[in-house]
């Protein structure tokens, strides 16, 4: 179980830095009036090398599927370990619950122009999906902490 928790704390926190940068790059994208830059997906353009005028949406993109996958994960190790009874199932299952839901906003924001009430939802469901990864980890580091003390009392 050790081994488990190691690769869920680290991957819970990776998640975390994750979908913190997918919103701050999100808001660069929305401040800069670049959300209608790339309509298309997964390419960009018609292409998967982005140009220059089209970087900065190229990258939130990325981040936002290096942060699904590892929200994902997140969600899966918490459901291997022993943490049975923890607050971490649940706010791994809302987190990914949450990734899927902006993924799909993310296309029907852009299918609606950027629709401002669709946006101001986006950016909602954002915050959830942040304040249930941040509560992910640190339920993850504190299960860790609890295993450390007790694997060490052993000894």
């Amino acid at each position: 179980m050790k081994q488990r928790m190691i690769y869920l704390r680290y991957t819970s926190f990776f998640a975390l830095f994750c979908v913190y940068g997918v919103m701050v790059l999100g808001s660069y994208v929305s401040a800069a009036g670049l959300g209608l830059s790339c309509l298309d997906w997964p390419t960009c353009r018609g292409s998967f090398i982005p140009s220059e005028e089209i970087i900065v949406e190229w990258v939130h993109r990325l981040f936002a599927l290096i942060a699904g996958v590892s929200v994902i994960t997140t969600c899966i190790l918490a459901w291997k370990t022993d943490a049975k009874g923890t607050m971490i199932r649940l706010t791994s299952t809302l987190a990914s619950v949450f990734v899927i839901t902006q993924i799909v906003l993310g296309v029907i924001v852009i299918n609606s122009m950027l629709f401002p009430l669709l946006v101001s939802i986006h950016l909602a469901v954002g915050v959830l999906l942040f304040a249930n990864t941040l509560l992910t980890a640190v339920y993850a580091n504190r299960i860790y902490n609890i295993i450390k003390q007790e694997t060490e009392r052993k000894v």
